[in-house]
């Protein structure tokens, strides 16, 4: 059930590289926690509220002792970014204000297609839909530059062998190695042969998604199967311009 946005001080209690490039965020409630259902995003700041807020999904299931997990994607020169990549530390504190977004694939066979901190909402999707079924029939398709920028492979790999009905695979764009190899959306079809009759939920940067859906729709997927979550770089509902723009979808790992 979706739920008010609300703000709350959470305290990290870990955070660690997964890339090069991306950092995961653990944190905790020190009070009241956000309510939110897998698939939504939440805005995040310093506790201090010297670094503009971000928007980014959530990369976990809810859970009722209220840990969360927050990807976090560095850009150049991006100060939210770098304080969490370089400075970042388990006690800090955060401020969180949500939840917002409304991506909820419906009930059935789903496919999750990701890039980079894309994987947040579909690992939340995926991680409640395997508690609440673990012969869930799902597959998640992740596209990355080389393996060192495949996110969560080995966690991904082992809910694989531990779920029959779950598949994970990953194609890499700039590097040599086990196929497949190449840009996601021209493999596709090729890939996932049946993903006509799937839920597609698509997540990551604006391009990639756009070319994903394409690629979705030319197969067969109807509008009603397919949900998208575009992250952009530019962070253009949450700056300080004093004309503030209407808010867009998450902008998960934004600057």
């Amino acid at each position: 059930m979706l739920t008010d946005p609300v703000e709350a001080d959470y305290r990290v209690t870990d955070v660690r590289k997964l890339t090069p490039s991306i950092a995961e965020i653990i944190a905790e409630p020190v009070d009241a926690p956000v309510p939110y259902v897998a698939g939504q995003y939440v805005l995040v700041c310093d506790a201090a509220r010297t670094l503009p807020a971000r928007s980014f999904s959530f990369a976990s299931a809810p859970d009722p002792s209220g840990p969360i997990t927050l990807l976090v994607t560095r850009y150049p020169s991006g100060r939210f970014s770098g304080w969490v990549h370089d400075e970042m530390c388990p006690g800090d504190e955060v401020l969180l204000d949500g939840p917002y977004g409304a991506l909820r694939p419906v009930r059935g066979p789903l496919l999750g297609i990701c890039a980079g901190s894309g994987l947040a909402p579909i690992r939340a999707i995926v991680q409640e839909a395997l508690a609440d079924d673990p012969g869930a029939d799902m597959v998640v398709v992740m596209s990355a530059r080389t393996e060192s920028d495949v996110i969560d492979g080995d966690r991904l790999n082992e809910l694989a062998l531990t779920h029959p009905q779950f598949r994970f695979i990953r194609t890499l764009t700039r590097a040599a190695g086990p196929e497949p190899i190449g840009r996601l959306p021209d493999q596709l079809a090729e890939l996932v042969p049946d993903l006509a009759t799937r839920q597609v939920v698509i997540a990551g940067p604006d391009s990639f998604v756009t070319a994903c859906a394409r690629a979705a729709r030319s197969a067969g997927v109807p509008p009603s199967k397919l949900a998208t979550e575009e992250y952009y770089a530019d962070p253009v509902p949450w700056t300080d311009d004093p004309e503030p723009t209407a808010p867009v979808q998450a902008e998960n790992g934004v600057r």
